[in-house]
Parts: C-alpha cells; sequence; structure tokens
C-alpha cells in the first residue's frame, strides 16, 4: 500500500525492535487489509492472526511481549463484551484496540470505561484505523468521535454515558457544540479547510476552535490533543 508513512523513529539509524500485533477477527477481508496495511506501515512488524475466540486465546498464551491486540468484538465463540472484559482482567498490561461492525456509542464507551486502548468502528477508513493503531503504540488512546454523542451539551447524562471516565465526561460536557463538531473531524484528520468546508464556516473560525481545544486541554499540538483525550484518568 503506498502513501503510509513509516512508523517514527524507523530509520536506518534508529531500528527499535517491531511491535508484536495480534490481529482477531473472523471476516477474512478485514482482518487481511488491517495485516496489509499494518506491514504497508512497517514491514518489520509482527502480525499474529485469530479467527475465532479459541484461536484469540490461544495466540494471547503464547507470549507476554504483545504491543497490541486488535480484537474484533463479534466473532465466533467470543463473548463480545464480556470477552474483551476477561481479558483486560486476565492481561492488565496488554494494550487492546476492538473494532467492530456495530455503531453502538453506548458499548463504546463502557469498553473504554472498562480499559481498552481504543475503539475503531468499521465504517473508518483504513487511515483512521492505522492513525489509531499509531496512537495507540504511542501511549495513548484512541476514542472515536460517535462517543461524543453519548454526552449531548446542555442535557443530563445519559446511562451509557456514566459508563465513559469521569475526566472524558468532564471534557466533553465543557465543549460547546462547535468545538465538539471541530474535534470530532480533528479526530479524523481533517484539515482546516476541509473542517470549515464540512461545517460552513470560515477557516479563520476553524483556527479559532483548534487553539481554544488546544488551550481548554494544555496541549501544543493536534497530536498532543489526541493523547490528552485518550489518556487514562
Amino acid at each position: 500500500m503506498s502513501g503510509v508513512d513509516p512508523p517514527p523513529g524507523r530509520g536506518p539509524d534508529a531500528r527499535p525492535r517491531a511491535p508484536v500485533i495480534l490481529v482477531a477477527d473472523d471476516h477474512d477481508l478485514a482482518r487481511v487489509g488491517l495485516v496489509q496495511l499494518l506491514q504497508a506501515w512497517d514491514p518489520e512488524v509482527d502480525v499474529v492472526e485469530a479467527v475465532d475466540g479459541p484461536s484469540l486465546e490461544a495466540a494471547l498464551a503464547t507470549r507476554d511481549d504483545w504491543a497490541l491486540a486488535v480484537i474484533d468484538l463479534v466473532m465466533p465463540d467470543f463473548d463480545a463484551e464480556d470477552g474483551v472484559l476477561r481479558i483486560l482482567a486476565a492481561r492488565p498490561a496488554l494494550r487492546v484496540l476492538v473494532v467492530s461492525g456495530l455503531d453502538d456509542p453506548a458499548a463504546m464507551a463502557r469498553l473504554l470505561a472498562a480499559g481498552v486502548a481504543g475503539f475503531i468502528p468499521k465504517s473508518h477508513d483504513a487511515r483512521i484505523a492505522l492513525h489509531a493503531v499509531e496512537l495507540v503504540l504511542a501511549g495513548g488512546r484512541y476514542i472515536p468521535p460517535e462517543t461524543l454523542a453519548v454526552v449531548p451539551a446542555g442535557s443530563p447524562r445519559s446511562t451509557s454515558a456514566s459508563a465513559m471516565p469521569d475526566a472524558l465526561q468532564a471534557e466533553v460536557a465543557a465543549l460547546t457544540p462547535r468545538q465538539r463538531d471541530t474535534l470530532a473531524l480533528l479526530r479524523q484528520g481533517l484539515p482546516n479547510k476541509l473542517i470549515a468546508s464540512r461545517l460552513g464556516i470560515s477557516e479563520a473560525t476553524v483556527k479559532m476552535h483548534v487553539t481554544a481545544l488546544l488551550r481548554a486541554y494544555g496541549v501544543r499540538s493536534r497530536a498532543e490533543l489526541l493523547v490528552a483525550l485518550g489518556r487514562d484518568s
């Protein structure tokens, strides 16, 4: 796959150990596509594949140096959310990135509150999926923009909102509607020009919203903002 930037620090003079990543998904197209994306991003990455609950558990048991486990929420012989929670309980140091074709912000919020490192809806494109992987490998968390809908501006927190980490609830609740719109598009990696076009506002206004977001979260760049939003509370 062309146009994929190599991981930071992987030049001829800097060769840290390649990450070991487990990809578990029963859909061949999705699993193979993600594996190919990871291998294009870093040809030295060590990717292990699983296709159901038993093969996932068997793979996890073979080693303890996983950099990341990317797990489809719905697979044969796998208990969806309960299965993820059991994995987190048994391996608290494991970084888990959940993928799912289910568009369920409440489930996303529950799993994020339980400690997964991120949640990628399968409706997201490959570029966003790779960004999520990079963010998690760098120590951050990927929180999809869909979870912003869990705490509507000016409304009481719903049952699903109460499942979100307290720090994330406070940050989301404090944003203005337009700031949340801007943040959601920033998470998708859109530049100011496209954000302005999507929201029907000027680039200058987008810059104002971005500056406000950076100031609110005490960071200096968009990358730092994403990490700050995903940092464990």
